[in-house]
């Protein structure tokens, strides 16, 4: 995967600061997170991917990278097997503070994981959350179905209410 860095024009989707599993829950039938990977990578350095899904078409693959000595907030990530990171975590907590955002495009991509369309194009975004002496990196690879759902004129009315 090649990632660009664009400040240009990017769908307004992928500026939304809000839960996407809340989003997805309410405009997918079939919506599923499947945890690809979990580990610890140094000390006090865990990482998750996963697929955010609807049925069987993948949305959005992300991959987040925890550095913490709290207890409690190493445990609610390390055990969410299938659970949403922003409706356990990112979004419990008032005092957790999310950088701007980082926008790519995405280039060389696998495409015997995405059959991709010759005009598709690939966002990706990520951020950084910070909060009591812990941090969280959080990359976010937007998949074609996630942009047709997303970009739907109702989600977008929604969405555009929040950024």
């Amino acid at each position: 995967m090649k990632l660009q860095p664009t400040e240009g024009s990017v769908p307004t989707y992928i500026k939304y600061s809000g839960s996407l599993t809340r989003v997805f829950k309410e405009h997918c039938s079939k919506f599923h997170i499947n945890q690809q990977e979990q580990g610890l990578f140094a000390p006090h350095n865990y990482y998750r991917e996963s697929l955010l899904m609807n049925d069987l078409s993948p949305l959005v693959w992300a991959r987040s990278c925890l550095v913490s000595r709290h207890s409690a907030t190493i445990k609610t990530f390390t055990t969410l097997k299938q659970g949403s990171l922003g409706e356990n975590l990112l979004f419990t907590e008032q005092q957790i503070e999310r950088s701007k955002y980082q926008f790519y495009l995405v280039s060389q991509w696998d495409t015997d994981l995405v059959k991709l369309l010759k005009n598709e194009l690939l966002y990706a975004r990520l951020s950084y959350f910070n909060w009591d002496g812990q941090s969280l990196s959080l990359f976010e690879l937007f998949l074609p179905e996630a942009h047709r759902i997303l970009n739907q004129q109702k989600v977008l009315t929604k969405l555009y209410q929040s950024v």
